[in-house]
């Protein structure tokens, strides 16, 4: 894509050089995107149009033309609404699995096994805006330090994934006794963090902004993506944190 929404990559970053030699040396991670396509609040919310594409190919886009990597899967819940999005997804060639509704936390064991993936950039659909200089700055550190977990704390709503390897996410499933621990894919790990091995960054000072809110579960959100995105495009910037933020102070809170 020639558009500027696509311009930012890894391989062009100035302040990531280090990651990026991390990172390209590394043949064990891959990106899996969490997406379902029934929700009480915005339903169907994936396919919603961004960009002239549904939202969830969006964000798989992102991170291929980011990361230039085969490495993006999805994890689809198994639901009779869901044909459509596998249609979607082999017309775009996207890498895909379907899984149990329920119990995602299995789903993202079966997707990582099926792709051999053993660290796991877990992302959501539901975050078509997420930061990915964040997620490469994680990354590279969770690899370094051959962590169980890494996350940040204090970034935008909707701008932060987190990175979890396959181990750690076996032994939850194995140890869990929660409906939340199936449902949610790291509750039990942050319930139980003494017992892994936990890297915990802190967002920079622009980008401690957890007032900011970019992820994508009322139509309210959803309209702010989109008039976010078209902003964006409009005066022809990257689609990066810095002038996601810029935007969103500009268009919701007048700055």
């Amino acid at each position: 894509m020639k558009d500027n929404l696509f311009v930012e990559t890894l391989q062009k970053s100035k302040d990531l050089q280090k990651e990026r030699d991390i990172i390209t040396s590394s043949k064990s991670w891959g990106i899996i995107i969490q997406a379902r396509i029934r929700s009480s609040r915005l339903h169907a919310k994936i396919l919603a149009p961004i960009f002239g594409m549904p939202a969830i190919v969006f964000l798989v886009k992102r991170f291929l033309h980011y990361f230039d990597t085969e490495r993006v899967y999805v994890a689809l819940s198994e639901e009779r609404e869901a044909e459509l999005v596998r249609l979607i997804l082999d017309d775009y060639k996207m890498q895909y699995i379907t899984g149990s509704s329920d119990n995602v936390l299995k789903r993202y064991i079966e997707c990582a096994e099926n792709f051999g993936v053993t660290d796991i950039v877990r992302a959501t659909a539901d975050d078509p805006l997420t930061d990915m200089n964040s997620t490469a700055r994680m990354l590279a550190e969770h690899l370094t330090l051959k962590a169980d977990y890494t996350y940040i704390k204090n970034l935008p709503v909707g701008a932060q994934e987190e990175i979890v390897t396959l181990k750690a996410l076996k032994i939850s499933h194995q140890k869990a006794y929660k409906s939340n621990h199936f449902e949610h894919v790291v509750d039990y790990i942050h319930e139980n963090i003494d017992n892994f091995n936990v890297v915990t960054l802190h967002a920079k000072d622009w980008q401690n902004r957890p007032d900011v809110r970019i992820t994508m579960d009322t139509p309210e959100d959803y309209k702010r993506i989109v008039k976010i995105v078209n902003f964006l495009r409009e005066n022809s910037k990257q689609l990066n944190l810095k002038n996601v933020i810029d935007a969103y102070d500009r268009l919701f809170l007048k700055v």
